[in-house]
């Protein structure tokens, strides 16, 4: 618990006195001290526990001041039960403030009550009403809690009036939706408790016994060698750095505050395996699992030996294409932005045409692909169904053949939360997962459309991608450059560059796929480290880009070492920005709804290594479901063909070849394998 704490969010930090309300209803706070036959014990540890360890403002001050504040508050019953439980877990021997010794334990435990029941909505978000919960099961609210920890929502299906938050605390039923002055409050029958524990712990009590479902999966990580790995919460030196950097507000952006790690397993249930295998989950073993992953064929190329921690072993293959470096909620698992068919705003539940993204997961390199649609009624890995992708289809799922229905994962599960960490997700999955021959067959007869965030774990696993929080410094993130911290992985960036990351919520006027982008100014130079082909073909290396007058001209370079690369083409010029000038640069024209004049304008453009924008993507700066191919300024360069092969790595970099300060843009890459961009009998779709 002091762990979990040690790390606390930076809010407010000193509350002005003189921003104080004086209004007919009071405040949380107000309204709290009316109540002490329920609430005093609780409002003693307001009084007392900081807003955060760089100032000495309480908690109950900042309740007292202008915001928007969602309480769950305990009550004095909930606090008393909560003790009870210390006492069971060995953490104190009598459920008595008294009977702390430590003083730090006491200060934990009293920032885990408080810190856990109060959400910061900030200043042009309102407090959440029950009715404004989030809908989906296990789905986590909008804004952290004060530890930056995200509370999740779970319903009862046979009793629509019992909302529990972080599945195991209920909300009284009639003391709710209590709004005051600043915010609103919940009457909490039980004290929330964050999982401020990581998957390396949750999986040790699954390899003992202690909690039950993934005993395998524990098995298989642990003989792998990869517990320690899924130990690991945040990087400790980008902690230094952050405390000690001032970043120049003319650079735009907010510095990341950490740089923390996660992960998300997909993982067959033991029940699953007791199954396929035979015999009970205590008594199936690593050696169990990786004959029959032999068995079936699933890795030819796999080595069938003992040596599981290695990467050419078939075992060690099977389980870490199981995992991702990323750590995804529910309601991240695909996102669903600005996709025609959609309405993120008045009907978010409400699925369009199907979305879908591309992982690198850990282990060798191969590719993990995540779908959802209005048809497929949940999330699936590796799915690949015949839509209607005409020109005037829909893009619809039409059916979906046998074998290619893909891993259908259970989001919904209603145990989530016990086999969910500070650092990562377990989702059991319906059926095995592997990189087989026909998955990746299937990938290479697939346009890889990758946005580039999902190249960057450290956007998911630190609340920056696709965070539904509106204000400058929850959208707007500075990315320092390589001589300053690098902060991505899978993106370089030299001096010069500004570099940025949108994820573009509430902002309103999208051209970006799922709404978020990275971009830069000044005289930018930044790589990136390109995910894997599933097979070896020849690809169109495509390149999306928003050009106007203050983009500059671009060069883009490929090749098998960052430091030692070609250029792609002759430089790309970005200046573009109306039906005139586009159509004078690269023969650009908006459709007129005739099939055969629209085709072949397609291919005058392609003769010059140009394509109109994708019709899968909304405008939503413009009134109606405006397709992105309808916008002249949004447009995708064909920056290379060239053979590539799934085990080699490639990277992509784009430099200004200007001597003046210019803006980049960074949305998604394409990469389509001749068998698409070259199909006489069926050509390339405009989706």
């Amino acid at each position: 618990m002091i762990a979990a704490v040690s790390c606390l969010f930076s809010c407010t930090e000193q509350i002005d006195e003189s921003a104080r309300y004086v209004f007919k209803y009071p405040t949380a706070w107000g309204y709290l001290q009316k109540l002490p036959e329920t609430y005093s014990t609780y409002n003693e540890l307001l009084k007392i526990v900081p807003v955060s360890d760089k100032t000495n403002t309480t908690v109950s001050q900042l309740l007292s001041a202008r915001g928007h504040y969602t309480v769950f508050a305990p009550t004095n019953e909930a606090i008393e039960n909560y003790l009870d439980t210390l006492v069971t877990e060995g953490i104190i021997d009598r459920p008595s403030w008294d009977a702390f010794t430590d003083s730090l334990k006491l200060d934990s435990i009293r920032k885990v009550i408080v810190y856990n029941s109060i959400l910061d909505c900030g200043d042009n978000s309102e407090a959440y009403i029950t009715c404004e919960f989030p809908v989906r099961e296990n789905e986590e609210f909008g804004y952290p809690a004060m530890n930056e920890s995200r509370l999740t929502v779970n319903y009862n299906t046979e009793d629509p009036d019992e909302i529990r938050i972080n599945r195991w605390f209920p909300i009284n039923k009639r003391n709710r939706d209590i709004m005051v002055t600043n915010g609103a409050i919940h009457q909490m029958e039980a004290v929330i408790r964050s999982n401020d524990i990581t998957l390396a712990y949750i999986l040790s009590r699954h390899l003992e016994g202690a909690d039950k479902g993934f005993m395998v999966m524990a098995k298989l990580v642990d003989a792998c060698g990869l517990m320690d790995t899924l130990d690991a919460t945040r990087d400790e030196a980008y902690e230094k750095f952050y405390a000690r950097t001032v970043i120049p507000r003319s650079y735009g952006g907010t510095l990341p505050a950490h740089r923390k790690y996660g992960f998300t397993i997909f993982a067959e249930p033991d029940e699953s395996w007791e199954q396929t295998l035979g015999k009970p989950a205590t008594e199936i073993t690593p050696a169990d699992v990786q004959a029959w992953v032999v068995e079936k064929n699933f890795y030819p190329d796999a080595l069938d030996n003992e040596a599981y921690t290695t990467e050419k072993n078939v075992l060690y293959q099977w389980t870490t294409y199981h995992i991702l470096g990323q750590k995804m909620p529910v309601n991240k698992l695909v996102f669903h932005t600005n996709e025609v068919g959609y309405a993120y705003k008045t009907n978010p539940y409400e699925y369009g045409i199907p979305v879908m993204d591309y992982y690198v997961p850990m282990g060798p390199r191969r590719l993990l692909k995540t779908y959802e649609s209005r048809e497929s009624k949940g999330v699936y890995l590796n799915r690949f169904p015949k839509l209607d992708n005409g020109r005037k289809g829909t893009n619809h799922e039409l059916y979906c053949e046998p074998g290619k229905e893909g891993v259908r994962v259970y989001k919904e599960d209603p145990t989530l939360l016990s086999h969910s960490g500070s650092n990562g997700f377990i989702y059991a999955i319906d059926s095995p997962l592997a990189y087989t021959k026909d998955v990746q067959e299937n990938l290479g007869k697939s346009r890889l459309r990758v946005d580039v965030a999902c190249l960057c774990p450290e956007l998911l696993n630190n609340d920056m991608r696709d965070e539904h929080r509106t204000g400058d410094e929850y959208t707007y993130f500075y990315m320092p450059n390589d001589a300053e911290y690098r902060y991505l992985d899978n993106i370089s960036v030299n001096e010069g560059t500004h570099f940025n990351y949108t994820n573009g919520y509430g902002i309103g006027y999208w051209v970006h796929m799922q709404g978020d982008v990275f971009s830069g100014t000044g005289y930018y130079d930044v790589t990136v480290k390109l995910p894997p082909v599933p097979v070896r073909d020849t690809y169109e290396i495509r390149y999306r880009m928003l050009t106007g007058y203050n983009y500059g001209i671009s060069q883009i370079y490929l090749g098998e070492d960052p430091q030692h690369m070609y250029a792609a083409d002759i430089p790309v010029d970005l200046h573009w920005y109306t039906w005139e000038e586009t159509a004078r640069a690269y023969g650009q024209f908006q459709d007129t709804g005739d099939e055969e004049a629209d085709a072949q304008s397609d291919k005058d453009m392609r003769n010059q290594k140009w394509m109109k924008a994708e019709a899968s993507t909304l405008d939503l700066g413009c009134q109606g479901e405006v397709k992105m191919r309808r916008q002249c300024n949004v447009v995708r360069f064909i920056a290379s063909r060239q053979v590539m092969d799934p085990d080699k790595q490639y990277y992509f970099k784009i430099r200004s070849v200007l001597d003046k300060q210019t803006e980049l843009y960074l949305d998604f890459l394409e990469f389509c394998p001749k068998s698409v961009y070259d199909n006489p009998s069926e050509p390339e779709d405009v989706w």
